[in-house]
């Protein structure tokens, strides 16, 4: 094992549309780790490594999501330049970001989806859509950019010419809009934590209610019959597997009012201030905030060939 090291958090992002997100979970990860580890924080204000770090000490612990975060790019920096990392690597991160890689992956285990298609960069008739979704309302999402954003639920002509335009922006595809109860199966190592029930005041799960107060109930553990916490867990922990990821996730499903379970997405680095997911499903656990961190950033340490107690201030 190697003497000495820290662990450095990343966070911002520059390119990020979750930024403001990314900066406080960054904040509260590094104040959760300095009370007990050798711990620095950098804000990244340009989609690169920052030239002060280095390989041989520093491990990695991104707070980012979005794109330069969960994306694989910034993974892939770090591969190539020599650090280890808390988190999934660049293969795996660029698949989960990817939702129709992911959704095609998840039919082809067996896990059921919602139906969709994948935009080309034109122009589409309503009518034309609605009858690719047998009339049902459908969701407009990008193919590679965090959850809850940019998401616009299409009900009607005048929701899809209001958003019409954006096709010609970037790449978009489109989902049936299943109903349901919506419930996340974060996961830490290779096992899974208890199940959250998340449930919007209005609405849907979009961005605002996400990360505006209030705006969203949350049960836990899920209150679901055994089987389907069961089902929930075997698929969540199949598609984490197969994805390749590692470290910790989280992957959200919806449950149907008859019990059928639809694959959303993977999340490769969820939120992670006090009051997110991951951590909520960690104190269920007993595991406080600084537990959990610490247990995510052990792993890329072990790789990195450097013991815990090297960077616990106490043998400082």
């Amino acid at each position: 094992m190697k003497e000495g090291g820290r662990v450095v958090v990343l966070c911002g992002g520059y390119s990020s549309s979750e930024r403001e997100i990314s900066l406080k979970g960054g904040e509260e990860v590094y104040r959760a780790l300095a009370s007990t580890l050798s711990t620095a924080k950098i804000q990244l204000d340009r989609d690169e490594i920052p030239k002060k770090l280095d390989p041989k000490t520093d491990v990695i612990f991104p707070i980012l999501h979005g794109e330069f975060g969960e994306d694989g790019q910034l993974q892939r920096l770090l591969e190539v330049a020599g650090f280890n990392f808390a988190g999934s690597d660049s293969q795996s991160s660029a698949l989960c970001m990817n939702k129709l890689r992911a959704k095609t992956l998840a039919l082809e285990l067996g896990i059921n989806t919602a139906k969709f298609i994948e935009l080309e960069c034109r122009q589409y008739e309503y009518a034309e859509l609605s009858d690719v979704f047998s009339g049902r309302p459908f969701v407009l999402k990008p193919v590679g950019k965090g959850s809850s954003v940019g998401i616009n639920k299409i009900l009607s002509r005048n929701d899809w010419l209001a958003v019409c335009d954006e096709i010609l922006k970037g790449h978009w595809f489109l989902e049936e809009h299943v109903t349901g109860r919506e419930i996340t199966v974060p996961i830490l190592g290779h096992k899974s934590l208890p199940t959250i029930e998340i449930t919007p005041k209005n609405g849907f799960y979009d961005y605002r209610h996400k990360y505006t107060a209030g705006m969203t109930e949350y049960t836990l553990p899920a209150k679901v019959e055994r089987h389907l916490a069961d089902m929930l867990v075997e698929c969540a922990e199949k598609m984490y597997a197969h994805c390749g990821c590692r470290d910790f996730g989280r992957i959200d499903f919806i449950v149907s009012p008859k019990g059928g379970a639809t694959f959303l997405e993977v999340n490769t680095i969820p939120g992670m201030t006090t009051t997110s997911l991951l951590p909520k499903s960690a104190a269920c656990n007993g595991l406080s905030f600084t537990e959990l961190c610490i247990k995510m950033i052990i792993p890329a340490l072990d790789r990195a060939g450097i013991s815990l107690k090297n960077v616990l201030l106490s043998s400082k």
